[in-house]
């Protein structure tokens, strides 16, 4: 948490740095113009902090505490030399580090020194020394910052930098070499569970460990084994950037989030107990508190021996069954685990105890309670193997149970820890999976999309964020004052051409559809269809809404939903190679370059050779050595291939399909030269074309509804690339968007209640 936070104020504060705001200047004419006596008052604190530092340094010597000392020397090194570094690179200067020595406080420098310093022994201490004197050490980083700024070595960007470079350097050291905060000693933890009035003699810790919270067993005075789990200061870490991580990736984020160490602990033993209360065999609660140290301590009575941890010859099948009655007894009360694996269940005799409630709910929803059965039925199938797995699995909870499990057999509804205990993940979970609906007879459901985010969305995400940077410094110089005034006296002759030509493209769109499907399509109402999608576009802005609404009229005409989608794609095909030829064309045979010009040598082309065809082995072997990856291509290759296989057969179909669509890329195109003359401007009609053509490729990339902002944006960026000034080619890209884009909503309303009335939707 250190690392990230303070690698998020570094990098906002040197963007702050390199482009001085209002604001800073402001606060930099405050300090100056305070009284002058002010002065010796911020050079004392200044000082000050400094022998607060030395001060922690020298009593972890004198304590001889030389592994903490070492800590603080590396952190402080860290600090220096990133300091130094950032220095050098934003303002070409070395800063002033003990200007106390010297002859004066020198200039502003990005970052304040001192501040990074400071900020780095208190915050690589802080775990290991007492509350009092850590509130002390955060009241002395925040004197430093205000001295720093009142002497004047720096804006409040560069006081703050120094803040996120003794943070990132003291996450370093603590992400490396741990804390006392993560993991409490074993005598401490004893020490604080007698004054509990709980007496455990032998703690050691478990082999399990989970992340923030230390497990211990050990014996009380009654001869009880006893699990003893600890939150440290590291555990709400834990809990937040777990629970982070699944809200980013994942659509369920896992149980509410606890506010404190001590709630984290009164949960686990609140779910623990009710579980116990709806018959459960669950292990006996024995104490749930906060110790004098301020660490949560939840102690539970130790039954059983866990499963994970026996043979699985020496398991039986009656005690698998026991363990699916007991889980069928949580679900039952509408509870969940939440991680629910073998390593979690323990057999004491006969009887199953589940155990660690810590990730449980007490009104858990379906997909919880069947999350549930999936990672036990993973875990299990590991330990005794699938058909045993299955077969108890049916014999204890049910059939019905076992099959709402289906759709989360896979790897994303499963925990870190059973993924990475699995080989061939993929395969064991889809073989097993394939088993449970033979075994219970129910049809195969597709598996529930459980992440938010994939690889792949990233990328995407990363090139679109790439490509409008690219796109911002095309129109970095554009005047927005100046571009309203050009579409304000844009000639409205023109502007109303290209609403009207704008509109002629719902005809071809209409033939392409009729073209497309074999049923006979009638043509005024495929081309009130048209007009009818731009409106639904505007309540589903993706291309779901456009094929929603394209298989529920052609269902009216007796296709099937498959089948209209199936035909749908040759229509994508077709479009996309349409595309790809007018591109090639434009930049071969026409005046299209976008500002690129041949390479002047043999040996540019030469080097562009050698790129190319290292991109191609690198993709050769990327492909050899990703199955994944080169099934996918290869499915991409196959649908290609089935599509364009079909247009062979039929040409008559091909060419009315190649010809609508090359006439509807032909209307946008056209449109957009329109939009350029309503300015005052020219290009050529090919130049717009190409524009529009390569806008709507790169548009489909957008993150955003409709690919608003971004659409404009790349055509904008595409008019300036063959000629036109930055503000024309904002002004027309703007009037391009709103025939073609905005109005013609309007009337497609108009449109849909028309197909309704006459029964065509």
């Amino acid at each position: 948490m250190l690392l990230v936070s303070g690698a998020v104020l570094l990098g906002l504060d040197i963007l702050f740095a390199t482009q001085q705001s209002a604001v800073e200047s402001a606060s930099g004419d405050v300090f100056s113009a305070l009284p002058s006596w002010t002065e010796e008052v911020f050079a004392i604190g200044y000082a000050l902090t400094a022998l607060f530092a030395i001060w922690l340094l020298v009593m972890t010597v004198v304590r001889r505490r030389w592994d903490l000392a070492g800590y603080i020397a590396l952190s402080v090194g860290i600090a220096v030399v990133v300091g130094l570094a950032l220095a050098r690179l934003i303002d070409g200067a070395w800063p002033v580090v003990l200007p106390e020595l010297g002859d004066g406080f020198g200039e502003a420098v990005f970052p304040v020194m001192r501040v990074a310093v400071v900020t780095a022994v208190v915050f690589t201490i802080g775990p290991h020394i007492p509350r009092p004197i850590r509130w002390l050490g955060w009241t002395a980083v925040g004197v430093v910052v205000v001295s720093g700024l009142g002497l004047g070595l720096g804006l409040p960007s560069d006081a703050l930098g120094g803040v996120g470079v003794g943070v990132v350097a003291a996450g370093i050291v603590l992400l490396i070499y741990g804390s006392p905060a993560a993991y409490p000693d074993a005598d401490e933890i004893s020490e604080q569970l007698a004054t509990l009035d709980v007496v455990v003699t032998g703690l050691e810790p478990t082999p399990v460990q989970t992340w923030g919270a230390r497990t211990l067993e050990g014996v009380d005075d009654h001869g009880r084994h006893l699990i003893v789990k600890v939150y440290g200061r590291d555990a709400r870490d834990a809990q937040i950037l777990t629970r982070l991580w699944r809200y980013v990736w994942y659509r369920d984020s896992g149980p509410s989030l606890p506010l404190s160490r001590l709630q984290q602990v009164e949960h686990e033993a609140l779910v623990t107990m009710f579980a116990t209360g709806a018959g459960v065999s669950c292990p006996t609660v024995v104490v749930a508190a906060a110790s004098e140290d301020g660490d949560a301590i939840l102690v539970t009575e130790g039954r059983g021996v866990p499963l994970a941890d026996i043979d699985a010859g020496e398991i039986t099948d009656r005690q698998l069954v026991g363990m699916w009655q007991e889980v069928a007894k949580l679900h039952g009360a509408d509870m969940s685990h939440g991680a629910l694996d073998t390593s979690h269940v323990a057999l004491d005799g006969d009887v199953a105890v589940i155990s660690d409630f810590q990730a449980g709910s007490l009104s858990a929803t379906d997909a919880r309670i069947a999350i549930d059965v999936a990672e036990l039925l993973v875990s299990a199938a590991l330990l005794v193997g699938v058909d045993r797995s299955v077969g108890t699995a049916r014999s204890g909870l049910g059939d019905e149970a076992l099959a709402a499990a289906i759709p989360y057999l896979q790897l994303p509804a499963l925990s870190p820890t059973t993924r990475r205990s699995i080989d061939k993940a993929s395969k064991f979970v889809k073989d097993l999976r394939s088993t449970v609906v033979e075994a219970t007879g129910v049809e195969a459901t597709e598996s529930v999309k459980l992440r938010r985010i994939r690889v792949q969305d990233i990328v995407v995400l990363a090139l679109v964020v790439l490509l409008v940077g690219f796109l911002l410094q095309q129109l970095a110089d554009v005047d927005w004052s100046e571009v309203w005034q050009t579409i304000s006296t844009a000639d409205p002759s023109w502007v109303l051409a290209a609403l009207i030509v704008a509109q002629l493209i719902l005809v071809p769109n209409a033939i392409s559809l009729m073209s497309v499907v074999r049923a006979p399509l009638p043509l005024r109402p495929t081309i009130v269809l048209q007009s009818a999608i731009q409106f639904v576009g505007v309540a589903v802005p993706s291309a779901a809404g456009r094929i929603a609404t394209n298989v529920a009229y052609l269902t009216k005409f007796g296709l099937s939903p498959t089948a209209a989608i199936t035909q749908g794609a040759l229509d994508s095909f077709t479009m996309f190679i349409v595309q790809v030829v007018i591109l090639v064309v434009a930049f071969l045979f026409g005046d299209v370059n976008f500002g690129f010009s041949a390479p002047s040598g043999g040996n540019d082309w030469q080097l562009i050779l050698l790129i190319a065809v290292a991109v191609v082995v690198v993709g050769i072997v990327v492909l050899m050595t990703n199955r994944k990856l080169r099934d996918r291509i290869f499915s991409i290759v196959g649908e290609a291939r089935k599509a364009l296989s079909v247009l062979i057969e039929e040409p008559k179909r091909a060419v009315v399909l190649f010809s609508s669509n090359f006439a509807s890329q032909l209307v946008l195109g056209t449109t957009m030269w329109l939009a350029v003359i309503a300015i005052g401007e020219q290009v050529s009609l090919g130049a717009a074309l190409a524009v529009v053509v390569g806008a709507v490729m790169l548009g489909g990339l957008a993150p955003t509804p409709g690919g608003v902002g971004v659409q404009e944006a790349v055509l904008a960026a595409g008019l300036v690339g063959v000629g036109v000034s930055s503000n024309d080619a904002t002004a027309a890209a703007i009037i391009y968007r709103v025939v073609t884009f905005a109005l013609p909503p309007l009337w497609g309303a108009a449109s849909l209640g028309w197909l309704r009335r006459n029964e065509y939707l």
